[in-house]
């Protein structure tokens, strides 16, 4: 790289070099010979090619853990580190979705799954000035975190669907 000099500094191309600025400072160069269908189709770019392939693959796959990240851990070294593994991986032989699976297991935090058992317990002890008398009461601690629409119904129907409900598949979430 030649420092330009004299009172007239330019950009640009005449013939075979190249003038620019870099860092407020104007230089010269030649220009180079290496052209995109040469890095396309010669055999002495074969790994640059590899290389390139499979980067594009990784940054896909890191911009899928990236993007389920949440809080105050998401910076964008984060995303360079999980694509430098994402590389590693992938240069393993291992599938895009294996790899996918790796980096999630590694950067995402497994939340755990609680089983609700729920106790259906009837009242049957008749107190003065007690109304719980024969009305159905379900034991779920997690249940208020449940939209389920037991309140909307009373008496008969209440009981039927607290019978014929299916408490092992998971609940949709509620307001």
């Amino acid at each position: 790289m030649a420092l330009q000099c004299g009172p007239l500094l330019i950009t640009g191309t005449i013939d075979n070099v190249c003038f620019y600025k870099l860092h407020g400072k104007y230089y010269a160069r030649m220009k180079s010979s290496l052209t995109r269908k040469r890095v396309l189709k010669d055999p002495k770019f074969q790994l640059t090619r590899a290389h390139a392939t499979i980067m594009g693959q990784a940054s896909k796959i890191a911009s899928r853990v990236y993007r389920l990240i949440t809080g105050e851990h998401k910076k964008h070294a984060l995303y360079r580190e999980i694509t430098g593994k994402a590389i590693y991986i992938l240069w393993e032989g291992k599938d895009k979705e294996e790899a996918f699976e790796i980096l999630c297991g590694q950067y995402l935090k497994p939340e755990p799954v609680k089983e609700m058992t729920p106790e259906i317990i009837r009242s049957k002890r008749v107190e003065k000035d007690s109304r719980a008398c024969g009305k159905v009461r379900i034991a779920v601690p997690e249940l208020r975190k449940v939209y389920v629409p037991i309140q909307l119904q009373t008496g008969r129907r209440r009981r039927r669907f607290v019978a014929a409900f299916d408490w092992r598949k998971p609940l949709a979430q509620g307001p």
